[in-house]
């Protein structure tokens, strides 16, 4: 097991933040963004305290994580989720890019593309993938 960074809407992501994090399908999802961090961090050594160390940190941006991953010399798992916004020309060839696109495009119209609904709606997103994957998520 160890840390995992990414986009889990990269194709086979979930599953493979999943093996590498989770202990035996069970899962620490925490939620948040730069903000939060201090918080997140000190939620996580208390965590780390009680051997809970499958845990992954559903970061509003990539830029957290990376700043997490250098930071923390890649100790703290860190993914984000690009659900809901305008695909990148790689996910473009992705199944589904013409339903993400519709998406991203509504959630642009109305005024959600870069706000805390759209990223509460990832998690959601998130945990729901988790579950439909026989996966134990306690979400904090």
């Amino acid at each position: 097991r160890g840390a995992f960074y990414g986009d889990l809407e990269a194709p086979g992501a979930l599953e493979r933040m999943v093996r590498t994090t989770s202990l035996r399908g069970e899962l620490v999802l925490l939620h948040g963004n730069s903000k939060r961090r201090r918080l997140l961090l000190n939620l996580i050594a208390q965590l780390n305290g009680l051997d809970i160390d499958h845990i992954l940190l559903l970061a509003f941006t990539p830029d957290m994580c990376e700043r997490l991953r250098r930071n923390r010399n890649g100790a703290v798992g860190c993914a984000h989720s690009s659900h809901l916004l305008p695909p990148s020309p790689l996910a473009a060839t992705r199944p589904n890019a013409t339903k993400s696109a519709a998406m991203a495009a509504a959630a642009a119209a109305w005024g959600m593309a870069d706000s805390n609904y759209r990223h509460w709606l990832a998690k959601w997103r998130t945990m729901r993938r988790l579950l439909e994957a026989r996966g134990n998520v306690l979400a904090l």
